[in-house]
């Protein structure tokens, strides 16, 4: 298969190989380029696409997908999702500073070699 063939074939062995739905997000007022992702691009259960008119409605346009994708579902749509506990956060980021240890003894030998 080629999926440089189209947006169908990607969007078509996408969904076949398990992923569930795929949604997008358009800039411009352009009907037909709106209409290309409607019938070639998105799919999926719940499929969705999110216009954003001009480049400065993007950051909205990009806010209002991901809390429709990700958010909580309530009874007037979807909220905020809810944050991640504080314990949790600073395990987190204690992880992730850690995993820079060894970065930064590497670029300290390496100093030491140069010199």
């Amino acid at each position: 298969m080629t999926l440089g063939s189209g947006g169908t074939a990607g969007r078509d062995y996408a969904l076949a190989n398990q992923i569930d739905t795929i949604n997008g997000l358009v800039i411009g007022g352009s009907r037909s380029v709106a209409d290309y992702y409607t019938n070639n691009i998105i799919g999926g259960a719940g499929s969705f696409l999110i216009a954003a008119a001009t480049f400065s409605d993007f950051s909205g346009a990009v806010k209002t997908k991901l809390l429709r994708e990700i958010g909580t579902p309530g009874p007037t749509g979807p909220t905020t999702p809810s944050a991640v506990p504080l314990p949790a956060a600073v395990w987190l980021f204690i992880s992730g500073l850690i995993g820079f240890l060894p970065l930064a003894r590497k670029q300290g030998n390496s100093k030491l070699v140069a010199a």
